[in-house]
């Protein structure tokens, strides 16, 4: 691969905004990694080398020097005696003073472990390399058929290596191995003084080495990855969904939830904190939000879409206020712009994930169309939020009105009124009861209509004109002079 100019990335003004997530603009491909070293943040992409950033995510700069390589992905980053960015082209080391890279070892690898003079790396498709004298002579651990190593970690002076065909373990030399569980383990995690595990759908604990293990949250969604900051806990999941837990929540509930063309389904592979922020490598590029918006609520409105009532009616509706956020929501006061709409409830405080209905009465003083603002007060990010909502209102019976002007000459206008939709035909006869033509064929909204007849290429006399609609029909009489 060759080095690119050095090219500076601001992250400021030029984010794409998706909800509350933030797309930052570096040309990664896939990123698959990231890991803070020395007060630096390094990201490593699918096909477009390394970023870092010295000042906490707000700018970055490539930096590919001294990668040679015509295919590159980065699979995971790793630190013993300096940093390692292990790939598909081989194992990487930070020359800290250069500024490169500079290549350790020859093996594709998924991860890496060292201690010492011992060096383990997972190859695939040949499982475990180890080398037991820092890297001068190798050797291949073909443990199982279909091992395919995804990380090594080392707890209580014994090393375990996950795998899609189960767990592997070793003492502390690494030297020889054993398989103690058959699932399918995708990470190993250190939490609590316990060894915890993420097995595809699911979050699990062990209590004797890893030999058996208590489950302990189950997910629909196959799992990538878990990361907990503080007080809260989240999981990333293929779809990419995210789902978070914090003291205020009593089970798990979904962070994000996106099948969009901005964020690529199936592909979301590696969590990571740095700061305000937590970070999602997603399929197509690294996306981040504050964790500060997991300590608040979220306001989420529904159900004002347009409705239609009859005018002699007091109509009642609701609209559903939901708390999409991670905290209690509290809503302080509910206002609607029109004295006509009445609130019933104004104020509520909503649980992490509920929605409350809000039930409101309209009081219709005139046909056609009526609209009201509601103006929600609350804590949550956007403390004042306005949603539109119109109603139309009809008649409560039908009505045929007598055209106007009567004896008419050029034009005259017919009014009707129907109380719901539906088809309409008005036709026009002469004075012998033989059809002339059609004024109205048409479905159409219930309320009040006007339609028109013109006196062009007919003859001055008595007509009469006729409202059809549903079960209801009325006939009238007009005159026509010239």
């Amino acid at each position: 691969m060759k080095t690119p100019q050095l090219l500076l990335i601001n992250f400021i003004f030029c984010s794409i905004l998706f909800g509350q997530w933030e797309k930052v603009p570096l040309e990664l491909g896939n990123p698959n990694a990231m890991i803070e070293y020395k007060g630096k943040i390094y990201i490593g992409g699918g096909f477009k080398g390394f970023y870092v950033s010295e000042d906490g995510g707000n700018s970055w700069l490539v930096m590919n020097e001294g990668i040679i390589a015509n295919t590159f992905e980065t699979f995971s980053f790793v630190i013993f005696d300096g940093l390692y960015a292990c790939t598909i082209a081989g194992v990487y080391k930070l020359d800290e003073i250069n500024k490169k890279w500079e290549k350790e070892y020859l093996f594709s690898a998924k991860t890496m472990y060292k201690n010492g003079n011992l060096i383990l790396i997972s190859n695939h498709p040949k499982g475990l390399v180890r080398s037991v004298d820092n890297g001068k002579t190798w050797e291949n651990e073909k443990i199982d058929e279909f091992m395919n190593c995804y990380s090594i970690i080392s707890f209580n002076n014994y090393l375990f290596c996950t795998s899609i065909s189960g767990l592997f373990r070793s003492d502390s030399t690494g030297v020889t191995w054993e398989k103690i569980n058959s699932e399918h383990f995708t990470k190993l995690f250190i939490e609590d003084s316990s060894l915890n595990s993420i097995q595809g759908w699911r979050l699990a604990k062990t209590w004797d080495m890893g030999y058996s293990w208590i489950e302990e949250e189950y997910f629909y969604d196959y799992l990538t990855d878990y990361l907990r900051i503080a007080n809260k806990k989240f999981v990333c999941a293929d779809q990419n969904i995210i789902y978070c837990k914090t003291e205020n929540l009593d089970r798990w509930r979904a962070a994000i939830q996106v099948l969009s063309d901005q964020m690529e389904p199936e592909i979301t592979k590696d969590l990571f904190t740095h700061d305000r922020y937590i970070y999602l490598c997603s399929g197509n590029g690294l996306w981040r939000r504050l964790i500060s918006d997991f300590d608040q609520p979220e306001l989420s409105l529904s159900g004002l879409t347009k409705d239609s009532c009859k005018i002699d009616d007091i109509y009642a509706f609701q609209f559903y206020l939901s708390n999409a956020g991670f905290d209690t929501l509290k809503i302080s006061d509910i206002v609607s712009s029109n004295p006509n709409f009445w609130i019933i409830e104004t104020k509520y405080n909503i649980p992490s994930d509920y929605s409350y209905g809000v039930l409101v009465y309209y009081y219709p003083y005139n046909v056609g169309e009526d609209s009201t603002t509601f103006t929600v007060f609350s804590n949550s990010k956007a403390t004042i939020e306005n949603h539109l909502f119109k109603i139309y209102v009809i008649p409560s019976d039908y009505y045929l009105s007598q055209n106007f002007p009567n004896p008419f000459n050029a034009w005259t206008e017919i009014a009707y009124s129907i109380s719901k939709p539906e088809f309409v035909s008005v036709k026009m006869y002469n004075s012998l009861g033989q059809f002339v033509k059609n004024i109205v064929s048409e479905i159409q909204t219930g309320g009040n209509h006007i339609c028109y007849i013109s006196s062009e290429n007919l003859a001055s006399g008595v007509y009469f004109y006729r409202l059809t609609s549903g079960n209801f029909y009325d006939v009238k009489k007009m005159i026509l002079l010239k």
